[in-house]
């Protein structure tokens, strides 16, 4: 079995060819390359193709031997700086990254990264942000982490999405380990990796407040639009909660709050519930033998083609065709 050194030190094909022309190889497809060659703007919008269906967080190794192009991404991204060191320019600041490092970046920002050597390793954590990955923080006090509120920030359609926050994690070797656990499964080839990198996620969070560098934060502040005990409220009661349940023990009106959620998050409470119930049963379904019968029951449907018809308004097919399927 490779080291994660080993991993992340071996020249793949894109570095070796940055490597012999001194030229950026943008990895990106033909369609989007052909497409900033036609347009006078130089900055790159990130697809966010890297999220196939299943996964909340990506781990890529940042092709060293080039300049990193001016882009932006509508997804939360960490930088973490294995070794070496790294000089990016941040929503037009140069920011001077040194080893053990960690960048976590907000979904409208802009970001280039100047050439790497060899020995500059930077490892790209990509988070696809809201409610899937907030889940996992539920037991940490949103009030008293600045992690949490960040990525329930960055969830949030209406709010601004310039934040950054950089770590140093030097001091920190639980982080760090974490980190680097995450690194090593991220970048192997099992495919029912998310699931583990989700609950190394929820160890590494707790950690980082402790590590905080430097921040640039504009979170938005207005009471109203803090509805993340209620999200955590539906994490936890996914099985048997409505909407008049959920109003009734935050004291709201059952219309305000289902407008609330829609505002705010861009889903009805319905469209929440049902990618809850879809989490977990993709979940059963690849890590289990329950029956169909018995994770529909276990998700809080009574009959199992409740169950039938999620998966097939989601993914077009059966629970049991995905099970074959990503078993495989």
């Amino acid at each position: 079995m490779q080291t994660l050194d080993q991993v992340l030190r071996t020249i793949d094909p894109i570095e070796a060819q940055q490597r012999a022309t001194g030229k950026n190889v943008n990895d990106l497809s033909t369609d989007l390359i052909a497409d900033i060659t036609k347009k006078s703007h130089t900055t790159i919008a990130m697809p966010r193709n890297f999220f196939t269906e299943g996964k909340d967080i990506v781990i890529r190794k940042h092709h060293r031997f080039s300049n990193m192009l001016l882009h932006t991404h509508d997804f939360v991204e960490l930088n973490y700086i294995y070794s070496g060191s790294c000089v990016q320019h941040i929503n037009g600041n140069r920011v001077v990254l040194p080893s053990r490092s960690l960048i976590m970046l907000d979904k409208s920002i802009t970001q280039s990264i100047e050439y790497m050597g060899e020995n500059d390793i930077l490892v790209n954590i990509l988070l696809r942000d809201g409610n899937s990955l907030n889940s996992v923080l539920e037991n940490i006090s949103s009030s008293q982490n600045i992690v949490t509120k960040f990525m329930y920030n960055a969830a949030q359609i209406k709010s601004i999405h310039d934040n950054f926050i950089i770590f140093n994690l030097n001091n920190n070797e639980y982080a760090r380990k974490i980190i680097e656990c995450m690194l090593l499964k991220g970048l192997s080839g099992d495919i029912a990796k998310n699931n583990a990198l989700r609950n190394l996620y929820a160890l590494l969070v707790p950690e980082l407040t402790s590590c905080i560098e430097q921040e640039t934060i504009n979170f938005n502040q207005e009471k109203e639009d803090d509805i993340l005990p209620v999200l955590k409220y539906i994490d936890q009661h996914f099985k048997t909660v409505t909407l008049m349940q959920a109003a009734t023990h935050f004291d709201y009106n059952t219309n305000y709050l289902g407008n609330k959620l829609c505002a705010q998050t861009n889903q009805s409470f319905q469209e929440l519930l049902d990618n809850k119930k879809f989490s977990m049963a993709v979940s059963l379904l690849k890590t289990t033998n329950y029956s169909i019968e018995k994770i529909a029951d276990y998700i809080g449907y009574s009959s199992t083609p409740s169950l039938f018809r999620l998966f097939k308004r989601i993914t077009g097919g059966t629970p049991r065709e995905y099970r074959a399927k990503h078993r495989e």
